[in-house]
Parts: C-alpha cells; sequence; structure tokens
C-alpha cells in the first residue's frame, strides 16, 4: 500500500495513480479490512479530486465517511471530512465546505491533533472569506 501512496504525490503521474487507487481500493475490498479501506478511499478520492473528478471524488469521500462512522474511526473521519472540504472550495459549495471542516475540528480537538485543528481553522477562515463574513 505504502508504494501506490508515494505514488499519489506526483501529479505528473495522475492517470497511472488513479488506476493504481482503484486497484488498491479493489485489494482492500478483497482483503475485507475495513480500516485499510477507509484509509484508501480517502488516498483515491484525493486523486480524484486532483484530476478534477470532483463528483465521483465526493462520492467515495461519502463512503469513506459512512464507513469510518460505522467503524467508529475517528482519526479516519476527520481526515476525510477534512479533505473533503478541501475539495469542495474547487466546487464553491462554501456552507457544505464549513460544515465538514468544523465536524473534522470538533474531531481533532478532541484527539489533541493541532495540526487538524490549524488546517479545519483554516479552511474555514478561507470558505468564510469566500462567503465575505466572520463567524
Amino acid at each position: 500500500m505504502a508504494v501506490w501512496r508515494s505514488y499519489f504525490s506526483f501529479s505528473i503521474y495522475l492517470p497511472k495513480s488513479a488506476e493504481y487507487g482503484k486497484q488498491a481500493l479493489n485489494y482492500t475490498q478483497l482483503a475485507g479490512d475495513s480500516s485499510q479501506r477507509c484509509l484508501t478511499m480517502h488516498g483515491y478520492t484525493m486523486i480524484l479530486g486532483e484530476n478534477r473528478q470532483f463528483c465521483p471524488s465526493l462520492a467515495y469521500f461519502n463512503d469513506a465517511i459512512r464507513l469510518a462512522n460505522r467503524l467508529s474511526g475517528t482519526n479516519n473521519l476527520m481526515l476525510a471530512n477534512l479533505t473533503m472540504s478541501s475539495i469542495l472550495i474547487e466546487k464553491d459549495d462554501y456552507p457544505q465546505m464549513i460544515s465538514r471542516a468544523r465536524q473534522a475540528l470538533l474531531i481533532a480537538s478532541r484527539l489533541s491533533d493541532q495540526d487538524a485543528v490549524f488546517r479545519a481553522n483554516a479552511i474555514i477562515g478561507a470558505a468564510l472569506t469566500k462567503l465575505n463574513r466572520s463567524d
């Protein structure tokens, strides 16, 4: 799994990354490892977002969030909400972006994950700036 994740970091390889990400997703389903599947979905959705395939990306994020909720995977849930809010900025869906970032912020605060708290607050601030208001 680590090989395909590092592959994602090079935007020049996005088509191959998407192909390998989909294969990894299929492998996690075959293996029956729900926690790893959630993480793999997260990585795959990031690639779809980078490819500007926002509708499929958001659909996979929703699946990842449902799976994380079933698993009580708070870290997975936090990451999915944070990254989903980053994708939503590309769709100019600022209210949903704020909602997702706030959900992530609650979890990040509970987990004392200062990086995630900072990221969630930055996303909320960016969305509020786009909406031309403060909260």
